[in-house]
């Protein structure tokens, strides 16, 4: 039976994917619009003007929602005066996509999603000890549970699940798809989780670094290139072939650039702590975790790089299709990686990501790079959207600030 109603999902240049509910006829009649400051004004969140952006649903991306069965779900692009928004992510994305495909390249995506299933009385994590990697939770696993059954129902793919390196924190790794397909996948299911979790009783809570003293959140993209069915990433019998090397090296160039896209909020920028997991210099190595992108060597379907750098909370259309531009700009100057780093990369002399909000705000603004390969009405909308952000960073006093030097003693 189709279902009456379909929710319209969106996401703006920030990352924070929202909802419209409409009768079906409405939504297949066309029409229906949002303010376009609720897209561009950032963290501020108040609807400014006039101007309105038009929702126009992807039907390939249509899907029910197995526990309504009276409402679909189908992911929308926006559009001003007719044609693709600019600050549309999404469509940027997609021309990303296309881009590929006018040099006869297909990109196929995984994502990994971190986030921390938490009590909502106490506002804390459902348990402390970290448990990584073990069979099963009690606190948590029916929840999970739930939330991959209702996800492949929805037709999102989920590969597997497991508890992360800290107590509450979950990690859902999303089926490999073409590039636009995965995005969208791990779109909604960071959009499903938060609803699914509460249907449990529990929050959950994509915050890159929620508590000073546990593990931070993240996102990991997965990516390869691939041509007439084969992975140009492969050379056998187990390495990376010289089109994989460039892409890596195009990639691991724009890492400290290009850090705020993947860390929206000065939080995301609290990941960066030596021993974190999560990377602080520009790195490449294989099985390798403290690295900022690992070759996975796992024949040829399933050789790929890993991005590390993104926090849970980034926009995953603007985060994705910056990587993998600059990957292909990687494989048009024919651009090499320096060597794989050996050992703790933590601990080694090499180029540092930016460890402030401001720092990766400037390397954004300022990069030569973002403005050769990136659309320039984009990206001046995403700085201009997070510019109070800066402000707030630079200027806002903390409740820890003032516990820990407020007092002034003689010794």
């Amino acid at each position: 039976m189709e279902a009456r109603w379909v929710d319209i999902a969106w996401t703006d240049l920030i990352g924070r994917t929202q909802v419209l509910r409409a009768g079906r006829e409405a939504c297949e009649a066309g029409g229906l619009t949002v303010p376009r400051s609720r897209v561009v004004s950032g963290y501020d969140g108040t609807p400014d003007g006039t101007a309105m952006l038009e929702l126009r649903p992807d039907w390939s991306t249509e899907r029910a929602l197995p526990w309504d069965p009276a409402v679909a779900v189908c992911v929308a692009d926006l559009y001003e005066d007719g044609a693709p928004s600019p600050c549309c992510t999404r469509g940027f994305l997609r021309s990303v996509v296309e881009r590929a495909a006018a040099r006869d390249l297909a990109v196929e995506a995984a994502v990994e999603l971190e986030f921390y299933l938490v009590d909502p009385a106490s506002g804390e994590p459902v348990y402390e000890e970290i448990d990584n990697y073990s069979l099963s939770r009690l606190e948590t696993e029916p929840t999970v549970t739930a939330v991959r059954n209702e996800l492949r129902a929805m037709a999102i793919g989920v590969e597997a699940s497991n508890p992360e390196y800290g107590g509450g924190q979950v990690e859902i790794n999303i089926s490999h798809a073409p590039l636009l397909v995965a995005a969208d996948q791990a779109t909604l299911a960071r959009l499903y989780v938060s609803e699914l979790a509460g249907r449990a009783g529990l929050d959950a809570v994509f915050l890159p670094k929620p508590w000073t003293e546990r593990s931070s959140s993240g996102i990991h993209v997965h990516q390869s290139l691939w041509r007439d069915g084969a992975n140009l990433f492969f050379r056998p019998p187990e390495d990376l072939s010289d089109i994989g090397l460039a892409y890596l090296a195009g990639m691991l160039e724009s890492v400290p650039s290009f850090a705020l896209l993947g860390s929206p909020t000065p939080n995301g920028f609290h990941r960066r702590a030596d021993g974190s997991f999560a990377p602080t210099v520009a790195s490449w190595a294989t099985d390798n975790r403290t690295t900022a992108v690992r070759a996975v060597l796992g024949g040829e379907g399933g050789t790929r790089i890993e991005h590390r750098d993104g926090a849970s909370d980034c926009n995953l259309y603007l985060t994705m299709g910056a990587q993998v531009l600059a990957g292909l700009d990687g494989i048009e100057r024919e651009l090499q990686p320096p060597p794989p780093v050996v050992g703790n990369a933590y601990a080694q002399d090499l180029p540092q990501l930016p460890r402030t909000y401001v720092e990766a705000y400037e390397r954004l603004r300022d990069c030569e790079l973002a403005a050769r390969i990136l659309p320039g009405p984009l990206v001046g909308a995403y700085l201009e959207a997070l510019e109070p952000e800066v402000e707030l960073a630079i200027l806002s006093a903390a409740d820890w600030e003032r516990a820990r030097y407020s007092r002034v003693e003689l010794a």
